[in-house]
């Protein structure tokens, strides 16, 4: 388990595809702190997804337009104003995947192998989900 001040978030390997940081309990002001620490901007998906219901898509349907989720992560990636990105909120979309269609492996392969994104994205999640076939390279724990 590390520390706020030991992460070294901005110097991710590779820097181009998504990096797991596994944190339980997550706050206001720890994710200020590693804001401000690391140069990072934190974006919460659950407003992501909010703001395309508000913009006309009446159901989005998440679970049968996986591909579509992983092209809007990439999409957050490129309009990030800031070389670290901590993504929160994914959790939402793991629990909407296992609900409505029971099985979420495909989604996690798919997100562990993409590639190319254009700043260091740290996806923020609880333990419970982390997902066995993750690369340990690419996970810090809290």
């Amino acid at each position: 388990m590390q520390t706020l001040n030991s992460l070294a978030l901005a110097s991710a390997i590779p820097s181009d595809c998504p990096h797991l940081l596994i944190w339980d309990n997550p706050n206001s002001l720890e994710f200020g702190h590693l804001e401000f620490r690391y140069g990072a901007q934190r974006i919460d998906y659950r407003d992501n997804v909010v703001t395309r219901l508000q913009s006309g898509s009446k159901y989005l349907n998440l679970h049968r337009y996986c591909n579509r989720e992983l092209t809007e992560i990439k999409t957050i990636c490129q309009e990030a104003i800031k070389p670290v990105l901590l993504l929160e909120g994914l959790d939402s979309l793991f629990a909407y995947l296992m609900v409505r269609s029971g099985n979420i492996e495909l989604f996690w392969r798919n997100l562990a192998d993409t590639r190319h994104l254009n700043c260091i994205l740290w996806i923020v999640l609880p333990s419970s989900l982390l997902w066995h076939g993750w690369d340990k390279n690419r996970i810090k724990f809290l």
